[in-house]
């Protein structure tokens, strides 16, 4: 997931946080870059921000750090985290500041892992507290493709941290949490927007041309596409934009005001890939342009 207008992301700053990548240059004309490709580095990439002329990568198997990319999606330096976060699945910037969610879920075995509900913003670290949502605490003992607690979109939008929820739906509906930032509450839900993605959860959150671009998947593990939707205002109902990206789709984030770039999944740790995962691109529809 990945979220935010303007912002930074990369290594540890001032007081713990993260601060902005340094700029790269490597000459290269966005417009004639190619469509897609194997990521090297990544191999089970989850979220994806652009940040200045960098591509900045979260990985669900990688804890310590992210993967940095150039606008053709070749590696750089890897930016280190100031703390550890299991299985990562949003990204989101505000201004100088990167927001790096972990899912909040169990693991496939249903044992608890706090190190996944861990979200670190800018230099604040705190965990939803979901204690207030009668649906999440239901499920909250199952695992993840048993229809427990899950998140995976993120985005920092209106001035508010926004979190998606994959699983579980309310009523047929996804989730979006707005959540409370700084101070003794933070991590707080401040509210709830329910919204029918036709029973889908949330795969990911990109603020995009004044609303959300909403990705939607099953919320347990399928076959089935990811689906592409417009969301003009937390309290309005969803555009179905009529675009599919494949199974396994997580990250998105748009290159221009055209263009959207999203990673795929793949399998394995970053050094030990057993399946690469992969970037590409689609135009994004008019009715969210």
């Amino acid at each position: 997931g990945a979220g935010g207008a303007g912002g930074a992301g990369g290594e540890g700053g001032a007081g713990g946080g993260i601060a902005a990548p340094p700029p790269h240059d490597k000459g290269d004309d966005p417009a004639a870059l190619p469509l897609g490709g194997a990521l090297a580095d990544a191999c089970e990439p989850s979220a994806l921000v652009h940040v200045g002329d960098t591509w900045i990568v979260g990985d669900n198997e990688t804890e310590d750090r992210l993967f940095v990319y150039d606008e053709a999606m070749r590696p750089l330096a890897a930016r280190p985290l100031p703390s550890r976060i299991e299985d990562i699945e949003a990204l989101a910037v505000d201004g100088a500041a990167l927001v790096v969610m972990g899912s909040h879920s169990r693991n496939k075995s249903a044992k608890l892992k706090p190190d996944r509900r861990r979200i670190l913003d800018g230099a604040a670290s705190y965990a939803l507290d979901f204690s207030s949502c009668t649906a999440c605490m239901a499920v909250e003992p199952n695992a993840p493709n048993d229809g427990g607690f899950n998140l995976e979109g993120a985005a920092v939008f209106g001035g508010k941290l926004v979190l998606g929820a994959r699983s579980p739906l309310d009523g047929g509906k996804a989730m979006l949490f707005t959540v409370t930032r700084s101070g003794a509450k933070a991590g707080a839900i401040e509210g709830t927007a329910r919204i029918d993605l036709h029973g889908l959860g949330v795969r990911e959150l990109t603020p995009f041309r004044g609303g959300l671009l909403v990705l939607a998947g099953p919320p347990v593990d399928g076959a089935a596409p990811h689906h592409l939707w417009w969301l003009p205002a937390l309290d309005a109902a969803p555009v179905d934009l009529g675009v599919d990206l494949p199974t396994s789709a997580e990250g998105l984030w748009p290159r221009d005001d055209t263009h959207l770039r999203y990673v795929v999944d793949g399998d394995g740790e970053a050094g030990a890939c057993k399946v690469a995962g992969v970037w590409g691109e689609v135009v994004i529809p008019a009715a969210a342009r």
